[in-house]
């Protein structure tokens, strides 16, 4: 489309031309009040610009029906719509389109009679869950039959969405709302001329410049993103009004259906992608013709469509970057730049020639790899196994990389950062570090440290360099791309702002929280201004200031914002989505944090059961959601403490298996192992779990890091247990030193205290133990609003501490004084 017609859509968006209807405020009628002669109104199903639909009862058959009403008030051309989807109903006779029975008039305007659907539409379903990869498939091919039969009756729907999807008792779809269906013959459009009719996000790129251009098409493409929606949760393009979602129309693909639903086979991909094909001839040439390939899937045969080879997304890449596909046009400016320019001109406009020639030639490179040498790998007359690995496979086509491109550096830096991201997106951290850090040498070096290429390089590596638990590292290199982003590309860019996002992220790993609560919050109000509270960056942040403010023990604004997140993802992408799932576990953990151990399990489980569905019950983000279950079960009482023991067992099983037994995310599930084996008495067991855990924070963390010094507490209490004082106390007072420089003032700090005073006690060193058994304590009150709901048993356990030191040391006076201070502490609910 070129600038004037997109120009157009935009405003027609803006001023609220983009219509389902006419415009005009139907006419609500009342349960009771004069209903069209033969019905009862019995409750209103909905309304929108079409009128108000009801659910009556027409008294001559006895029998439930939809009754949709205009006003008389009403936009006149409302009245006309729904005459034409009346007619146009009709005319259609389908076990898959809604029938109509009776057309008419009252005094309370134009009435619609229709079958009434129990099923409630498609959106409400998709709401409550996405559905079988299958039953998505079977509803489409559906609707598609159903399609097919209203365009042999000459009927284009031109609304094609879940809202206009009805399902029957039984579950079957049936299209509906054929109120901006036109003849395809043309004539008596009820639409202004370049007027844009329709929904944003299920609208064909065409019909910006207007709704007389739709065809069969057209309503491919929409029954195609309807198709998009209950594979993966979410329209093809999502913005935070139509304007925004209109200007990715034209020349945006949407995110590949798998990228967003791993299960996915690849043949429902790519009939999903051929209906929503930008130009209209690479779609399906008809609804039948998609049917048929639908059919054919379910069949398990082989289906006609293909998948977009390296010609077509080099198509795609042209259209994205105009640059390049107008180089044809850029070389004639330069011809005719020397004639009447002069050589400065011509020297700009040749720069530009050459860049565009370098990122051609470095698109066509990294096709061929991922299509020679990548995809290559995992063909089965390639190599012998039928079950080779992801992993495999990377790590032979990265093998080929080396050397390969020595006279196109920015080729090689391009694929290295592509076999990053996907190492990355793996959990196999250090091997996206390597990768990424070979592509960030070869863009300093060729393109120099402010180039765009070289700043989103280092910040990816930071990230990639944090999980692998240098934290300190990943700062020192985000200090580095953060300024150099503010200055290429502006304080409030995107790249800039999630630099800082990433910074704090690190900062909160670090436990330096209130940094990270300060950087959080000042995006998050920069997202709100820019963006909307409801735009997905927007809703990131929430989420990040949610974990940040849980682990400041601020649990109420942490359940706040992690309910809100979780509210609009489950909205914008189906609760079966990753981002919906993590806000699932996120808000489980503050729920637990709180002791609403019930609820916490509820969402934990449910997370955790669907992501098993949805990535495998060996995904990396999946094996989180088990370990934090199993941690609630381990608090939710002892007939669930076995259930506990297994998923921790289970966690650290795999992941020593899948990712290596040196990966960061084995820590915590070794440490609450360690925990319950504590909790049951068997310190023998602990002991063992906590000193793996130590030799792990050992070999991923510098001094300094949590994991360290909470593994050497956990380690020192379980040995001071078993009466092994002295190898306790070397412990413990090492974990408290590092505490008291990195991590003071918190309740874990005044926790060792307590601890070390109880070894101490052990020792007999009873002058020593007092004061840091009695500091632990005070310390531990003083924190208990920010502890752990069920950890807070550690401030009983810290006062019984003190009980003993005095009756250990035979002083009775200091017993009584402590007995009285306990005493008074409970009375006033300090305890």
């Amino acid at each position: 489309m070129d600038g004037i017609c997109r120009a157009c859509a935009f405003t027609a968006a803006l001023e609220g031309l983009v219509t389902d209807g006419a415009g005009g405020e139907p006419r609500e009628e009342t349960p009771g009040s004069t209903s069209p002669e033969g019905y009862q109104l019995l409750h209103r199903l909905g309304a929108g610009a079409m009128g108000v639909v009801w659910l009556a009862r027409e008294r001559k058959l006895d029998r439930l029906v939809a009754l949709k009403i205009i006003g008389p008030t009403a936009d006149p051309r409302l009245g006309q719509r729904l005459i034409r989807e009346g007619q146009a109903a009709a005319r259609l006779r389908h076990p898959h389109i809604v029938p109509v029975h009776t057309l008419g008039t009252c005094a309370h305007g134009n009435h619609l009679v229709m079958d009434f659907a129990p099923g409630g539409d498609l959106r409400e379903r998709l709401g409550r869950g996405l559905p079988s990869v299958r039953l998505a498939a079977e509803w489409s091919c559906k609707l598609a039959d159903a399609l097919a039969h209203a365009h042999a009756a000459g009927i284009l729907h031109r609304d094609i969405k879940p809202s206009n999807v009805l399902l029957s008792e039984d579950g079957e779809p049936q299209l509906a709302d054929f109120g901006l269906a036109v003849a395809l013959e043309g004539g008596g459009d009820l639409t202004s001329p370049g007027q844009v009719a329709g929904t944003a996000a299920f609208m064909a790129p065409e019909l910006l410049a207007g709704a007389d251009h739709a065809t069969v098409a057209s309503d491919v493409y929409s029954l195609g993103a309807l198709l998009y929606e209950c594979l993966t949760g979410r329209p093809p393009f999502i913005g935070d009004s139509a304007a925004a979602i209109f200007a990715q129309l034209p020349n945006t693909d949407p995110p590949a259906p798998r990228l967003l639903r791993t299960d996915l086979p690849r043949d429902v991909e790519t009939i999903c992608l051929k209906c929503l094909e930008k130009t209209p001839a690479r779609r399906y040439a008809s609804a039948a013709a998609l049917r048929d390939d639908l059919s054919r899937f379910l069949r398990d045969e082989p289906i006609e469509a293909r998948p977009v080879g390296p010609a077509g997304r080099a198509v795609r890449w042209c259209r994205r970057r105009p640059a390049t596909a107008a180089l044809a046009g850029t070389t004639a400016l330069l011809v005719l730049a020397l004639a009447i320019g002069g050589p400065l001109v011509a020297l700009r406009l040749a720069r530009a020639n050459a860049r565009a020639e370098a990122e051609a030639a470095t698109s066509r490179a990294v096709n061929d790899f991922l299509q020679s040498d990548l995809l290559a790998q995992a063909a089965p007359d390639n190599q012998p196994d039928r079950d080779i690995k992801l992993r495999t496979i990377l790590d032979r086509a990265a093998d080929t990389i080396e050397g390969r491109f020595a006279d196109r550096p920015l080729v090689e830096a391009s694929l290295r950062v592509t076999l990053a991201d996907t190492y990355k997106s793996l959990g196999e951290y250090p091997s996206a570090k390597t990768h990424r850090e070979r592509a960030l040498a070869i863009y300093e070096r060729e393109l120099g440290p402010r180039s765009q290429q070289t700043i989103e390089t280092m910040i990816g590596l930071a990230t990639d360099v944090s999980y692998t638990g240098k934290n300190q590292e990943a700062v020192e290199l985000l200090e580095r791309a953060i300024p150099l982003s503010q200055e290429v590309h502006g304080p409030e860019r995107a790249e800039t702002l999630d630099a800082l996002s990433n910074l704090a992220g690190i900062y909160r790993r670090q436990s330096k929280l209130a940094r990270a609560e300060e950087i959080y919050l000042r995006v998050l109000a920069i997202h709100r201004r820019k963006l909307g509270p409801g735009h997905e960056k927007t809703l990131e942040v929430m989420n990040n200031l949610g974990v940040v403010c849980n682990q400041l023990g601020q649990f109420a604004d942490a359940e706040a914002l992690q309910r809100e997140t979780l509210e609009h993802f489950r909205r914008i992408y189906g609760p079966e989505h990753p981002k919906s799932t993590t806000l699932m576990d996120n808000l489980g953990v503050v729920l637990f944090n709180q002791g609403k151990l019930a609820e916490a399990e509820v969402l934990s489980r449910e997370a955790w059961e669907t992501r098993k569905r949805v990535l495998g019950p060996e995904h990396p983000v999946t094996l989180i959601s088990m370990n934090n279950l199993a941690r609630i079960c381990a608090r939710a009482g002892e007939d669930k403490r076995g259930e506990a023991e297994a998923l921790f067992t289970q966690v650290v099983e795999i992941r020593g298996r899948v990712s290596g037994p040196d990966h960061p995310d084995v820590f915590p599930t070794l440490m609450n192992l360690g925990r319950l084996y504590v909790d049951d008495a068997r310190l023998v067991e602990a002991e063992a779990m906590f000193r793996r855990s130590a030799e792990l924070a050992q070999r991923i963390g510098k001094r300094g890091h949590i994991f360290i010094f909470s593994a050497q507490d956990a380690l020192g209490d379980a040995l001071g247990k078993q009466g092994r004082y002295y190898e306790a106390e070397a412990l413990l007072r090492e974990s408290l030193e590092t505490q008291s420089q990195f991590a003071p003032d918190t309740w874990r700090h005044a926790q060792t205290k307590s601890r070390l005073g109880a070894v101490l006690v052990g020792l007999k060193r009873f002058d020593e133990a007092e004061p840091l058994l009695l500091a632990g304590y005070e310390e531990l009150l003083k924190l208990k609003e920010k502890i752990p709901t069920p950890d807070r048993d550690m401030i009983s356990e810290a006062a019984s501490r003190v009980g003993h030191l005095y009756a250990e040391w035979n002083q009775p006076e200091r017993a009584q004084a402590w007995r009285d201070t306990l005493a008074a502490a409970q009375a006033d609910g300090r305890e």
